[in-house]
């Protein structure tokens, strides 16, 4: 089997537990990395007494799989519209908001009404999560994965091409032999490189930072169980964090150490990010309430840059609702 000959599909569940008996409706990733696990799940040792030497059978109390899936950072290509890889956020415990572009025009009264351009946000949730498909294709042969939930990890490094990493977990399902008809890539843009003509806005709790590097990780803990009368996949807790690199300047300039001084007080404020200049082709972070851990000093081409971790809490206003992330 060729390692080059692979394929990334999705379809989205209507219900958890609902299994498609093939990936003929189902929609093509663009991929840059692809790998899994095909058999995982805890073990138990048969152990036997034996007249003599040897080894106990290792039998496996709940199998199931794990895919990790590299897809461009970048939007669908058109505002309003979200990405092909939309369904894997919202297996990530994200809630999907369109709001569709709307032209300048008049109401039913004559009067002016602005234009309202289209966008997708995703924010977190804590329940009721959207569930995925996911077949992993591999030069003859497909393995589907049914009841898939995931957690994320975004990567944006100047110079480079940004990416968002998927870590898959679903329920087992042994590979069959598959020939791979002809999937067409829709609603996927390229992505663009992290730098000062794409990455316009870089802002670190009121300090408009010149910057290395942005990363998020979602961390979403993924649970696979069997149970009597269950088996199955859940998020059973989020952490969302990452960290980043800024270049350092003066105290006066921007007070790094008074954002990580957390024995004297927490410190916590909006971080925001934004990368793309082109409409369908731009998305936003916003972190509500970032607090700094983690402070180290970076040598970066004979710079001095500080690297801090960014923990996202929850606001006062209630739960869920540490982040956005907005594709417009």
């Amino acid at each position: 089997m060729r390692t080059a000959n692979k394929l990334a599909l999705i379809q989205p569940q209507s219900k958890e537990g609902e299994k498609f008996g093939d990936p003929s409706k189902a929609s093509v990733l663009a991929i840059s990395e692809l790998s899994r696990n095909p058999y995982e799940g805890n073990t138990t040792s048969r152990e036997r007494i034996h007249p003599g030497f040897g080894a106990n059978a290792q039998i496996n109390t709940g199998p199931y799989t794990t895919v990790q899936v590299t897809v461009p950072f970048a939007g669908s290509g058109k505002a309003g519209v979200p990405p092909a890889y939309a369904p894997l956020l919202q297996a990530c415990g994200l809630k999907e908001t369109i709001t569709e572009a709307k032209p300048a025009g008049k109401d039913k009264d004559g009067k002016a009404t602005s234009a309202v351009p289209g966008k997708v946000a995703y924010t977190p949730i804590s329940s009721n999560y959207k569930r995925v498909n996911f077949w992993y294709y591999y030069d003859g042969e497909v393995q589907q994965l049914v009841d898939v939930l995931a957690t994320a990890q975004i990567s944006c490094t100047a110079g480079g091409l940004p990416t968002i990493q998927f870590t898959l977990t679903g329920l087992y399902n042994k590979p069959k032999k598959f020939q791979a008809g002809s999937y067409e890539l829709q609603n996927q843009a390229d992505e663009i490189p992290v730098n000062k003509q794409n990455t316009p806005t870089f802002n670190v709790v009121g300090h408009e930072t010149i910057a290395q590097s942005f990363a998020l990780d979602l961390g979403n803990t993924v649970s696979y169980q069997n149970l009597i009368n269950y088996e199955g996949i859940d998020i059973t807790a989020r952490a969302a964090k990452g960290d980043i690199q800024v270049k350092a300047v003066s105290v006066e300039t921007a007070d790094y150490f008074a954002l990580m001084e957390s024995h004297k007080k927490t410190t916590t404020g909006e971080l925001r990010f934004v990368h793309g200049t082109e409409d369908g082709n731009i998305i936003e972070y916003h972190g509500f309430k970032a607090q700094m851990s983690g402070f180290s000093e970076q040598d970066q081409d004979g710079e001095l840059h500080y690297k801090m971790t960014a923990n996202y809490l929850p606001t006062d206003k209630g739960a869920d609702n540490e982040f956005e992330l907005i594709y417009r």
